[in-house]
Protein backbone atom coordinates (compact mmCIF):
# COMPACT_ATOMS: atom_id res chain seq x y z
CA UNK A 1 0.00 0.00 0.00
CA UNK A 2 2.81 2.23 0.78
CA UNK A 3 5.10 1.40 -2.53
CA UNK A 4 1.54 2.16 -4.77
CA UNK A 5 1.31 6.38 -2.56
CA UNK A 6 4.83 6.41 -2.91
CA UNK A 7 4.46 5.33 -7.13
CA UNK A 8 1.82 7.69 -7.54
CA UNK A 9 2.77 10.72 -5.55
CA UNK A 10 6.28 9.77 -7.97
CA UNK A 11 4.05 9.80 -11.01
CA UNK A 12 2.23 13.10 -9.90
CA UNK A 13 5.79 14.77 -9.38
CA UNK A 14 6.97 13.81 -12.61
CA UNK A 15 3.94 14.78 -14.28
CA UNK A 16 4.51 18.08 -12.82
CA UNK A 17 7.74 18.49 -13.95
CA UNK A 18 7.06 17.60 -17.45
CA UNK A 19 4.47 19.98 -17.88
CA UNK A 20 6.81 22.88 -16.19
CA UNK A 21 9.91 21.85 -18.67
CA UNK A 22 7.48 21.67 -21.74
CA UNK A 23 6.42 25.28 -20.96
CA UNK A 24 9.92 26.24 -20.58
CA UNK A 25 10.74 24.58 -23.88
CA UNK A 26 8.10 26.54 -26.25
CA UNK A 27 8.55 30.02 -24.04
CA UNK A 28 12.06 29.26 -25.40
CA UNK A 29 11.75 27.87 -28.47
CA UNK A 30 8.11 29.67 -29.79
CA UNK A 31 7.73 27.69 -33.04
CA UNK A 32 9.37 23.95 -33.76
CA UNK A 33 8.42 21.59 -36.24
CA UNK A 34 7.14 17.85 -35.02
CA UNK A 35 10.52 16.02 -35.86
CA UNK A 36 12.03 18.70 -33.21
CA UNK A 37 9.36 18.63 -30.56
CA UNK A 38 9.55 14.37 -30.75
CA UNK A 39 13.40 14.63 -30.43
CA UNK A 40 12.56 16.73 -27.07
CA UNK A 41 10.21 14.20 -25.60
CA UNK A 42 12.14 11.54 -26.08
CA UNK A 43 15.03 13.32 -24.04
CA UNK A 44 12.53 14.48 -21.07
CA UNK A 45 11.43 10.95 -21.32
CA UNK A 46 14.63 9.73 -20.82
CA UNK A 47 15.59 12.82 -18.27
CA UNK A 48 12.56 11.78 -16.35
CA UNK A 49 12.63 7.63 -16.59
CA UNK A 50 9.99 7.14 -18.16
CA UNK A 51 12.11 3.78 -18.94
CA UNK A 52 8.61 1.21 -19.52
CA UNK A 53 7.93 0.21 -22.47
CA UNK A 54 4.24 1.60 -22.42
CA UNK A 55 4.94 4.86 -20.84
CA UNK A 56 5.47 6.65 -23.65
CA UNK A 57 4.95 10.36 -23.74
CA UNK A 58 1.54 11.15 -26.28
CA UNK A 59 2.68 14.44 -28.39
CA UNK A 60 -1.21 15.42 -28.69
CA UNK A 61 -1.80 14.47 -25.00
CA UNK A 62 0.92 16.69 -23.56
CA UNK A 63 0.41 19.72 -25.92
CA UNK A 64 -3.65 19.71 -24.49
CA UNK A 65 -2.65 19.17 -20.94
CA UNK A 66 0.28 22.27 -21.36
CA UNK A 67 -2.75 24.82 -23.14
CA UNK A 68 -4.74 24.13 -20.32
CA UNK A 69 -2.34 25.84 -17.89
CA UNK A 70 -0.97 28.37 -20.37
CA UNK A 71 -4.49 29.39 -21.48
CA UNK A 72 -4.78 31.04 -17.81
CA UNK A 73 -1.81 33.23 -19.08
CA UNK A 74 -3.43 34.11 -22.71
CA UNK A 75 -1.11 32.04 -24.29
CA UNK A 76 -1.36 28.36 -25.99
CA UNK A 77 0.58 26.01 -27.97
CA UNK A 78 -0.80 25.79 -31.71
CA UNK A 79 -0.89 23.06 -34.29
CA UNK A 80 -0.30 24.28 -37.57
CA UNK A 81 0.69 22.43 -41.09
CA UNK A 82 2.87 24.41 -43.44
CA UNK A 83 2.25 23.65 -47.13
CA UNK A 84 5.58 25.10 -48.76
CA UNK A 85 7.30 22.66 -47.11
CA UNK A 86 4.92 19.77 -46.22
CA UNK A 87 5.47 19.84 -42.40
CA UNK A 88 3.49 20.33 -39.23
CA UNK A 89 4.58 22.78 -36.77
CA UNK A 90 3.62 23.37 -32.78
CA UNK A 91 4.00 27.05 -32.38
CA UNK A 92 3.27 29.40 -28.89
CA UNK A 93 0.87 31.97 -30.00
CA UNK A 94 -0.72 35.12 -27.81
CA UNK A 95 -4.03 34.80 -28.03
CA UNK A 96 -4.93 38.17 -25.97
CA UNK A 97 -2.62 40.30 -28.76
CA UNK A 98 -3.31 43.05 -28.88
CA UNK A 99 -2.20 46.48 -30.57
CA UNK A 100 0.27 47.47 -27.64
CA UNK A 101 2.15 43.62 -27.75
CA UNK A 102 1.87 43.66 -31.40
CA UNK A 103 4.40 46.26 -31.27
CA UNK A 104 6.25 45.44 -28.56
CA UNK A 105 8.00 42.66 -29.98
CA UNK A 106 9.69 45.35 -32.35
CA UNK A 107 10.46 48.73 -33.20
CA UNK A 108 8.29 51.19 -34.73
CA UNK A 109 10.54 50.67 -38.11
CA UNK A 110 10.73 46.89 -37.61
CA UNK A 111 7.17 46.70 -37.23
CA UNK A 112 6.34 48.73 -40.14
CA UNK A 113 8.29 46.73 -41.86
CA UNK A 114 7.19 43.31 -41.10
CA UNK A 115 3.61 44.43 -41.98
CA UNK A 116 4.82 46.04 -44.95
CA UNK A 117 6.15 42.42 -45.97
CA UNK A 118 3.00 40.75 -45.09
CA UNK A 119 1.22 43.32 -47.11
CA UNK A 120 2.62 43.12 -50.37
CA UNK A 121 2.36 39.13 -49.66
CA UNK A 122 -1.19 38.91 -49.35
CA UNK A 123 -1.56 41.26 -52.12
CA UNK A 124 0.26 39.44 -54.84
CA UNK A 125 -2.23 36.18 -53.52
CA UNK A 126 -5.43 38.72 -53.97
CA UNK A 127 -4.55 39.79 -57.56
CA UNK A 128 -4.93 35.79 -58.69
CA UNK A 129 -7.79 35.73 -61.84
CA UNK A 130 -10.67 33.64 -59.46
CA UNK A 131 -11.38 31.89 -62.95
CA UNK A 132 -7.95 30.37 -63.36
CA UNK A 133 -7.71 26.76 -63.37
CA UNK A 134 -7.85 25.82 -59.72
CA UNK A 135 -6.44 22.48 -60.47
CA UNK A 136 -2.76 23.78 -61.49
CA UNK A 137 -2.67 26.19 -59.47
CA UNK A 138 0.54 26.77 -56.81
CA UNK A 139 0.23 28.72 -53.72
CA UNK A 140 3.87 29.27 -53.67
CA UNK A 141 4.21 30.91 -56.90
CA UNK A 142 1.16 33.32 -56.02
CA UNK A 143 1.22 33.74 -51.87
CA UNK A 144 5.07 35.02 -52.08
CA UNK A 145 7.37 38.27 -52.99
CA UNK A 146 10.83 37.95 -54.20
CA UNK A 147 13.90 38.11 -52.23
CA UNK A 148 14.69 41.67 -53.96
CA UNK A 149 11.42 43.08 -53.52
CA UNK A 150 11.52 41.98 -50.02
CA UNK A 151 14.48 43.86 -48.90
CA UNK A 152 14.00 46.80 -51.16
CA UNK A 153 10.82 47.17 -49.00
CA UNK A 154 12.94 48.40 -46.04
CA UNK A 155 13.76 51.63 -47.88
CA UNK A 156 9.63 52.53 -46.86
CA UNK A 157 10.63 52.40 -43.53
CA UNK A 158 13.81 54.51 -42.66
CA UNK A 159 15.69 50.51 -42.62
CA UNK A 160 18.91 50.47 -44.77
CA UNK A 161 18.45 47.96 -46.78
CA UNK A 162 21.57 45.94 -45.65
CA UNK A 163 19.74 46.30 -41.80
CA UNK A 164 16.92 45.20 -43.71
CA UNK A 165 18.41 42.28 -44.83
CA UNK A 166 19.68 41.35 -41.45
CA UNK A 167 16.04 41.64 -39.79
CA UNK A 168 14.40 39.65 -42.61
CA UNK A 169 17.16 36.73 -41.90
CA UNK A 170 16.42 36.82 -38.00
CA UNK A 171 12.39 36.67 -39.02
CA UNK A 172 12.88 33.52 -41.05
CA UNK A 173 14.86 32.13 -38.57
CA UNK A 174 12.41 32.53 -36.20
CA UNK A 175 9.34 30.90 -38.99
CA UNK A 176 7.74 34.76 -39.20
CA UNK A 177 8.38 34.04 -42.81
CA UNK A 178 9.57 31.26 -44.71
CA UNK A 179 12.13 31.15 -47.77
CA UNK A 180 10.55 29.36 -51.32
CA UNK A 181 11.91 28.30 -54.56
CA UNK A 182 15.50 27.90 -54.11
CA UNK A 183 15.53 31.19 -51.88
CA UNK A 184 14.44 33.42 -54.53
CA UNK A 185 11.28 34.21 -53.19
CA UNK A 186 9.74 34.17 -49.57
CA UNK A 187 6.06 33.87 -47.79
CA UNK A 188 4.24 34.05 -44.88
CA UNK A 189 5.67 31.59 -42.29
CA UNK A 190 4.18 29.42 -39.90
CA UNK A 191 3.99 32.37 -36.82
CA UNK A 192 2.69 34.86 -39.11
CA UNK A 193 -0.23 32.29 -40.07
CA UNK A 194 -0.98 31.23 -36.97
CA UNK A 195 -0.06 34.49 -34.51
CA UNK A 196 -1.58 36.91 -37.09
CA UNK A 197 -4.27 34.70 -38.47
CA UNK A 198 -7.09 37.01 -37.33
CA UNK A 199 -5.73 40.19 -38.57
CA UNK A 200 -5.09 38.49 -41.80
CA UNK A 201 -8.80 37.65 -41.89
CA UNK A 202 -9.79 40.93 -41.01
CA UNK A 203 -7.16 42.82 -42.58
CA UNK A 204 -7.85 41.44 -46.32
CA UNK A 205 -11.48 39.45 -45.94
CA UNK A 206 -9.79 36.27 -46.42
CA UNK A 207 -11.31 32.86 -45.65
CA UNK A 208 -10.79 30.82 -42.06
CA UNK A 209 -10.40 27.31 -42.08
CA UNK A 210 -13.91 25.95 -40.38
CA UNK A 211 -11.97 22.96 -38.32
CA UNK A 212 -8.98 24.87 -37.05
CA UNK A 213 -10.20 28.74 -37.37
CA UNK A 214 -6.31 29.82 -39.24
CA UNK A 215 -6.37 31.84 -41.79
CA UNK A 216 -7.17 29.44 -45.39
CA UNK A 217 -5.88 30.53 -48.77
CA UNK A 218 -6.19 27.02 -50.22
CA UNK A 219 -8.30 23.97 -49.56
CA UNK A 220 -11.57 22.47 -49.92
CA UNK A 221 -14.70 24.59 -50.00
CA UNK A 222 -18.17 24.69 -50.00
CA UNK A 223 -19.25 26.76 -53.23
CA UNK A 224 -22.87 26.99 -51.50
CA UNK A 225 -22.16 28.28 -48.15
CA UNK A 226 -18.75 29.99 -48.81
CA UNK A 227 -16.90 28.03 -46.34
CA UNK A 228 -12.79 26.95 -46.62
CA UNK A 229 -10.81 23.77 -44.99
CA UNK A 230 -7.65 23.23 -45.00
CA UNK A 231 -6.36 19.98 -46.76
CA UNK A 232 -4.75 18.36 -43.79
CA UNK A 233 -7.56 19.78 -41.59
CA UNK A 234 -10.48 18.11 -43.30
CA UNK A 235 -7.78 14.98 -43.25
CA UNK A 236 -8.31 14.50 -40.18
CA UNK A 237 -11.62 14.78 -39.74
CA UNK A 238 -12.93 12.48 -42.58
CA UNK A 239 -15.51 14.14 -43.86
CA UNK A 240 -15.68 15.77 -47.58
CA UNK A 241 -19.12 17.05 -46.77
CA UNK A 242 -20.26 20.65 -45.64
CA UNK A 243 -20.82 20.50 -41.59
CA UNK A 244 -23.78 23.40 -42.40
CA UNK A 245 -25.50 21.94 -45.62
CA UNK A 246 -24.12 18.40 -46.14
CA UNK A 247 -23.33 19.16 -49.43
CA UNK A 248 -20.20 17.63 -51.34
CA UNK A 249 -17.07 19.95 -51.15
CA UNK A 250 -15.06 21.07 -53.66
CA UNK A 251 -11.55 20.09 -53.92
CA UNK A 252 -8.13 22.44 -54.81
CA UNK A 253 -10.12 25.94 -53.87
CA UNK A 254 -8.88 29.25 -54.02
CA UNK A 255 -9.98 30.55 -50.93
CA UNK A 256 -10.57 34.26 -50.63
Amino acid sequence: MMKELKMTENNIRQYFDFQQLLKQFFLKNQCVSTAQLDCWLNRIKEKLQHNEQNDRIDRELAIINANQTLRSYGFAIKKVFCKSSDETFYTLINETEDALTAKSMWTRNENSFYYLLVDAIVKSFLQIDDNDDNDGFNLNEHLAIGMTSANNVARNTNITIILGEKILKNWINQYWFKKIDRGSKITLGVRTLTQKSGYLIRKYNLSACKHCGLVCFYGSKCTKCNICWHEKCLQSSNNNTCSSCNQPLSNNQICK
